[in-house]
């Protein structure tokens, strides 16, 4: 199962794709191997790398559910 049936059976629709500067490393990664298949999911997080960053508690076991289906998922 993909890791987008795995987010739309766990959470009714579709996710967004955005281009966040957290996701740079993914892009690092994928220079030295172009076949990897990546994501760079994570909590919902504002303010990043300022004094005032702030992680919302709520989102955490929300992510942690959609890794643990797509980790359970890989055949």
């Amino acid at each position: 199962m993909t890791p987008k049936k795995v987010y739309r059976e766990q959470n009714g629709t579709d996710y967004e794709i955005i281009a966040v500067h957290a996701g740079l490393e993914c892009g690092s990664y994928a220079v030295y191997n172009p076949d990897l298949m990546m994501i760079c999911v994570g909590p919902d997080i504002k303010d990043v790398h300022t004094p005032k960053e702030t992680l919302t508690l709520g989102s955490v076991p929300k992510i942690f559910k959609l890794l643990k289906g797509i980790l359970l998922s890989i055949e």
